[in-house]
């Protein structure tokens, strides 16, 4: 962006010196991480919301004269509440623990606590790897300190909130800015997405790109050409562990909510316990604990550590759909004589198979991502997109970091494109009442 209005309006010549990446304040890192999550905590709350109950908040706030903003904060978000209060403890979790974005954006002087940890882990001298250790601890500790901290502002804003969304007043004249607010803010948000993946491509076939130059003086496919033959080994890596992780998820997942079924729902906490806790803090305790077990590195271990981030993601994508399931399908096939598998098969699965291949699709995604499990229980000899793009990220080839950071796009794209083909199989239930 300041390409385009250089020199005539900021009357720079050459770059300016400014550091956006590892500023020591993390304001990079921090942007990052909220690009990289808000899309995260809507999918969670288009999960959760459920139609009929949306609608009658709808024509309840209507009737009461509430404007869309105070329909939202009054009537829906506390509905909604308590199925976002764990994505936005994970999130919250994610951010402290995080270790790959935060070597190629965080301050380095000092580095954020986790990546410390794992610079630690990795040095030559075996007594670091103690410290490494005993700051797990630390970062768990902070994390509970953390949650503890968000329960207690939730409880603060019920507290003293409570009695401005039972006031019944109607909509004041400074409240309308909010809906200006937000779309101003997702527009923005939007458009941060749409600007980053342009530069990513640009970058990729660029040859010279000199400043205030708004776009590249010579092209090159270059980079493409001696990618593709290095490509080949950490693609298929990052393929294969992709769908397996996300297919022996999903089985296990609809296992688990078809156990639930008529009984009482196993708590969501437990579930989502992989994604409330720092990741460098439980995965150097799952690799100490491999260790004393003698388990080999390997692909086996890097499947089932990623195996247990994806898990949870996989079950909040189904977790509400299979609530929001009409039960009374599955009771009109098993009168029909149908047994579960077959009642699954040949009504249930058909009837969810968009947010089952959302749900894959998520799950291959998170795969597709994960830094730390793989390093730490490949041992360097499995490579994936994310893992090399992370260490050519580090270095000062723009170019070749352009081309895995859009590899690192295009396949999870990919894959929700395919999920969001499969057309939505109406719910004879809701045509016929």
């Amino acid at each position: 962006m300041l390409r385009l209005v250089s020199p005539g309006i900021t009357g720079l010549s050459l770059p300016p010196d400014w550091q956006t990446l590892h500023d020591p304040w993390g304001l990079g890192l921090i942007i990052m991480l909220v690009l990289k999550e808000v899309p995260f905590l809507l999918l969670m709350a288009l999960g959760a919301l459920e139609p009929p109950l949306l609608a009658r908040q709808q024509w309840l706030g209507q009737s009461l004269g509430f404007r869309p903003a105070q329909i939202w904060w009054r009537l829906i978000l506390p509905s909604l509440w308590p199925s976002l209060r764990l994505p936005l403890y994970a999130v919250a979790a994610y951010g402290l623990g995080v270790v790959d974005l935060g070597l190629l954006l965080g301050p380095t002087q000092p580095a954020p606590l986790a990546v410390r940890l794992w610079l630690w882990y990795q040095d030559a001298d075996l007594s670091w790897r103690a410290l490494a250790n005993n700051g797990a601890l630390l970062l768990f500790g902070l994390n509970l300190l953390l949650l503890v901290g968000l329960r207690a502002l939730e409880w603060l804003h019920l507290t003293w909130g409570k009695g401005w969304m039972l006031n019944g007043q109607r909509q004041r004249p400074s409240a309308r800015l909010v809906p200006a607010l937000a779309a101003t803010l997702s527009s923005l948000l939007l458009s941060v997405n749409l600007l980053v993946l342009a530069a990513l491509i640009l970058w990729s076939f660029t040859r010279r790109w000199s400043f205030p130059a708004p776009w590249p003086s010579q092209w090159s496919g270059r980079h493409w050409q001696q990618a593709i033959g290095e490509l080949a080994l950490p693609l298929g890596h990052s393929t294969w562990l992709a769908l397996s992780t996300a297919i022996a998820a999903l089985i296990l997942v609809v296992l688990a909510l078809e156990a639930q079924r008529g009984r009482r729902p196993w708590p969501l906490w437990l579930i989502c316990l992989p994604l409330l806790l720092p990741q460098a803090s439980l995965l150097l305790g799952a690799r100490l604990g491999a260790d004393w077990l003698g388990l080999p590195v390997g692909s086996a271990l890097v499947f089932w550590s990623q195996l247990l981030f994806v898990y949870p993601y996989v079950y909040l994508c189904l977790y509400g759909p299979y609530r929001q399931f009409d039960d009374r399908l599955v009771q009109a096939a098993a009168t029909l004589g149908a047994n579960s598998w077959q009642t699954w098969w040949r009504v249930k699965g058909p009837l969810l198979r968009r947010p089952l291949a959302f749900a894959f699709a998520v799950g291959a995604a998170v795969s597709l991502a994960q830094y730390l499990p793989t390093l730490l229980f490949g041992a360097g000899r499995i490579t994936t997109i994310t893992t090399d793009a992370v260490a050519i990220g580090s270095g000062l080839n723009r170019r070749l970091a352009s081309l895995y950071g859009l590899l690192q796009l295009a396949l999870p794209l990919a894959i929700y494109a395919l999920a969001l083909r499969l057309p939505r199989r109406p719910n004879p239930m809701e045509t016929t009442s």
